[in-house]
């Protein structure tokens, strides 16, 4: 795909990626990182949008009452990296675990410079909105990152 990006015609290439699915191994992600690195352009800039490590370190089932009669969301073995199967609908995938550590490292490691990272969070509307949409979950426990890297000219 290609991206319109600045003055007057100048056009950049968009490649669309997944750090898991990108070579043979899924479980290699620092091989994964190295040729995604390897790929990319001098100035050019990598986004990754991740579930946030402790999301996933949570799951399958994350939410549980605790002693007072909340609800809390539970993280155990953080830094245990692991596989598991996930589903929406009829959507399943094989999600995996790592703890925000290794991918930092791993980047970092590749000679990339972060130039952005969010962790986005709903927008709009009244709390009685947002708890009818089911996302104040989300303001509590954020679900994912954005995170722009970008590799040296």
């Amino acid at each position: 795909a290609r991206a319109s990006e600045g003055g007057a015609g100048a056009m950049a290439r968009l490649r669309i990626g997944n750090p898991t699915t990108c070579e043979a191994n899924p479980e290699s992600i620092g091989t994964s990182i190295a040729e995604m690195t390897r790929v990319l352009g001098g100035g050019g800039h990598l986004l990754i949008a991740n579930l946030t490590s402790f999301s996933t370190a949570a799951n399958p089932d994350p939410w549980r009452a605790l002693a007072d009669g909340t609800q809390g969301w539970v993280i155990d073995n953080y830094m245990d990296e692991r596989s598991y199967w996930v589903g929406w609908g009829t959507l399943r995938v094989l999600n995996w675990h790592r703890p925000l550590s290794t991918y930092m490292s791993l980047l970092l490691g590749a000679g990339l410079e972060l130039r952005y990272f969010d962790e986005p969070m709903p927008r709009g509307g009244s709390l009685g909105e947002l708890e009818a949409s089911g996302l104040t979950a989300s303001r509590r426990v954020p679900g994912f990152v954005v995170m722009d890297w970008q590799k040296a000219h």
